[in-house]
């Protein structure tokens, strides 16, 4: 959450490393249904409690999968093992988010597990206190693992745009009004994820690897964390079938039992709980690391060239939406054009049928009539020469998704998107240093928010 960004929020296609397999998804528009879901098996050796340990088979691998399924070029999200990722709580002042960023770095090296310039991080807000301090959730993921994964996603053909690791998809699944006070895991052999969850974020987690110690971590939890009162707090589990054992201890701490579904239309049913981590990676929405209300683990400089990929899709995107209008334009100006010509053609006739019959005035009438006629094509065209100006010249300011002109009212409603307010004005402030405009209005609506504005801004002509 360090810079501004170019790369739209929305969902993406989706790779998440589970222990022995690969799931790759993507979720329709709604994020209901899925329109792609694919399950890979991993081949041995290839990767070991997240660390890569043959990188030229992965990437083999990672080609076969991305030609079988044809995503050539395509971004990416994904969804690793929580060995060596770490999530850590933080109260910080009342700071805006240039001066959070700054108030990380600083206290980094306290709570870090590793020097704060090799890790990639980001954070989001949990909530503003009443004192008017900031509490916050930090997901930190190693540099050093991130290079191995992008290198290895690339050579293949594709393009990761963030990472995540499985204790913060499980976080995420959460439901917001439990996340006060609860305990979650995710249980698969030799790799399961605990957590207690307290006013809204991670109060202390555990990645266990021996599943005799997952009751044992339990009991740990509800003596030291929850004071021995255990009775009916929520416990969230997901993964495979619970073990008899740990059932046991379930009970013995009478913990409130729910079960995680991912509750997805595509997903196989009997692997509902299997694929809870999946489905909450599927849904989340990844945006610019500036936002906070999201964690978005990605290197900056990586962030920084997909950046100008995105911006050279929208440069394309104009010039075809650009190309498009001028036909348009040109089509309404041309049958104007015949339209007008016809009807001083009309009038010419009339002028010569009656010459003799209308007396000097009504002659000067028609005559006028006639200069109208020729300046609305004159004033057309101008529109014309405008119209580019406004793409081409103004998207520092906005980006246009649409455009158009009412001849008769003489009016061109723009419309489009601003980063910020600032942003808004300073292209309205533009606009009125063109001579032909008489008047740039911008509806207070438009105004409203600070930041990522849609608009519709009506120009006077």
């Amino acid at each position: 959450m360090f810079f501004h960004s170019a790369i739209p929020k929305k969902r993406y296609y989706t790779f998440l490393f589970a222990e022995k397999t690969l799931l790759v998804g993507k979720l329709d528009k709604k994020g209901a249904k899925l329109v792609l879901f694919s399950e890979f098996p991993l081949p041995e050796n290839i990767i070991t409690r997240n660390e890569i340990q043959d990188k030229e088979k992965l990437i083999q691998f990672l080609s076969e999968v991305k030609t079988k399924l044809n995503l050539a070029g395509k971004f990416v999200v994904v969804g690793i093992s929580e060995e060596q990722c770490f999530n850590h709580t933080l109260v910080l002042p009342a700071l805006n988010t240039d001066e959070v960023n700054q108030a990380i770095s600083y206290q980094a090296d306290t709570f870090l597990p590793f020097p704060y310039h090799k890790e990639c991080l980001d954070w989001k807000l949990i909530k503003n206190l009443e004192d008017g301090k900031k509490k916050i959730l930090i997901s930190a993921i190693p540099k050093e693992l991130i290079d191995s994964y992008i290198e290895a996603f690339e050579k293949a053909g594709l393009r990761p745009l963030a990472f995540e690791s499985s204790s913060l998809s499980l976080f995420e699944t959460l439901p917001l009004a439990e996340r006060k006070l609860c305990i979650a895991f995710c249980y698969h052999p030799g790799n399961t994820i605990i957590f207690l969850c307290k006013d809204g974020s991670f109060e202390v987690s555990f990645l266990i690897h021996e599943d005799n110690q997952i009751g044992e971590t339990l009991k740990k939890i509800a003596s030291i964390y929850l004071f021995g009162k255990s009775e009916n707090i929520p416990l969230f589990t997901c993964g495979d079938k619970i073990l008899p054992e740990i059932e046991a201890v379930i009970q013995e701490l009478k913990l409130s039992h729910f079960p995680l579904k991912s509750n997805l239309t595509g997903l196989p049913s009997e692997k509902e709980s299997q694929f809870v981590l999946f489905a909450s990676l599927l849904k989340r929405k990844i945006g610019p690391p500036v936002e906070e209300d999201t964690i978005n683990v990605i290197l900056e400089s990586q962030l920084l060239k997909y950046e100008d990929v995105f911006r050279k899709r929208g440069n394309k995107k104009i010039k075809i939406i650009l190309i498009s209008l001028l036909f348009f334009l040109n089509i309404i100006a041309l049958f104007s054009f015949f339209r007008l010509n016809n009807q001083i053609r009309e009038e010419q006739n009339y002028l010569q049928r009656k010459t003799r019959e209308i007396n000097y005035q009504e002659k000067i009438a028609a005559y006028y009539k006639q200069a109208l006629l020729l300046n609305k094509i004159a004033e057309n065209e101008k529109v014309l020469r405008f119209l580019p100006d406004i793409l081409n010249n103004y998207n520092r300011f906005v980006a246009v998704s649409g455009l158009s002109y009412a001849f008769e009212k003489k009016e061109i409603t723009i419309s489009g998107k601003a980063r910020t307010r600032d942003d808004l004005l300073n292209f309205k402030k533009e606009l009125l240093k063109q001579k032909m405009l008489k008047q740039v209005t911008i509806p207070f609506s438009s105004l409203e928010k600070d930041s990522d504005i849609e608009f519709n801004l009506i120009i006077k002509i």
